[in-house]
């Protein structure tokens, strides 16, 4: 986590040194590319949002790496903290490989076999796995159901 940190600290610094350079300004003038170039702009201005979006993506890893220990501990694995959060990693990394819908059963072959990589028995990894969709599926469903009449 520390490490994905100081690379996102190093790419927004080399982000706002590159503001100042001829290459944003060629890129203004180029009609592909002026998009990219504004939106650079708008991701580097100075918000307290940032400060905002950050607690929250970290309060939302932490409550998935604790349903995926907890899962883990409920199929009777001896999965620690660490182990659990690098699971989440597997698994989030996985997810966004689009290769099905949802990430539905890429996610639980990452959870299984980033498990199974760190000691865990196949079976609970597996079974884990499992009990991970099975928890996350309604509150996804809830979610977009939310969105779909928020809409409205």
């Amino acid at each position: 986590a520390a490490g994905g940190a100081c690379a996102a600290v190093l790419v927004l610094l080399a982000l706002r040194v590159m503001r100042r350079s001829k290459l944003v300004h060629i890129a203004h003038r180029s009609t592909w590319l002026e998009p990219i170039a504004i939106n650079l702009e708008r991701i580097l201005r100075p918000r307290r949002e940032w400060l905002a979006l950050g607690v929250y993506s970290l309060l939302f890893q932490s409550l998935a790496a604790a349903v995926v220990w907890l899962a883990f501990l409920a199929v009777g694995a001896d999965v620690g903290i660490a182990q659990a959060m690098l699971i989440t990693a597997a698994a989030g990394v996985a997810s966004i490989l689009p290769i099905s819908i949802s990430g539905l059963g890429v996610v639980e072959g990452a959870i299984a076999g980033a498990a199974v990589a760190l000691g865990v028995d196949y079976d609970a990894a597996v079974l884990a796995a499992l009990v991970v969709r099975i928890l996350v599926t309604p509150v996804s469903a809830a979610c977009g159901i939310f969105l779909v009449t928020s809409r409205q």
